[in-house]
């Protein structure tokens, strides 16, 4: 049977929320096919836009104004981790490893940077080990002409 699912994070205001049902939750999983319906929600999550990867097992959210990725499970519908790095994240990609059991998850930072964190999808956990680029793309382009 066919299933559609859609995967939406959320920025959170400073302002006070009047709805208490969405409070503290950033990022939403959401099932249309067979049957529309709210599937999960997470929460401590602020996301800005380009900083949600989904891969078949984990949902990976970088936060905004800060140096840290959290790690939601699908499977079991929480955090399993908060993981920090040396800069603030603008944007995030999942490269490879969507259903074979790794890959890598490509991060822009804020100083122009690319860090890449190798992740390994083990059934109760995500390893990873992370390289980070010495020079922005802006100078790798120069020191190419």
């Amino acid at each position: 049977m066919l299933t559609e699912t859609l995967v939406l994070s959320t920025l959170s205001s400073n302002k006070p929320n009047s709805s208490s049902t969405s409070r503290d939750v950033g990022v939403h999983l959401h099932n249309y096919q067979p049957l529309a319906s709210l599937q999960q929600s997470f929460k401590k999550s602020s996301t800005a836009p380009n900083c949600l990867a989904v891969s078949s097992s984990h949902i990976f959210a970088a936060q905004v104004d800060k140096a840290v990725v959290h790690v939601y499970s699908r499977e079991h519908g929480n955090q399993e981790a908060v993981v920090p790095f040396p800069e603030k994240i603008r944007s995030i990609a999942l490269a490879g490893g969507y259903e074979e059991g790794t890959g890598c998850l490509v991060m822009g930072t804020e100083g122009g940077r690319l860090m890449v964190w190798e992740v390994r999808f083990t059934p109760h956990s995500v390893l990873g080990s992370f390289s980070k680029q010495k020079r922005s793309p802006d100078k790798e382009a120069d020191s190419e002409k």
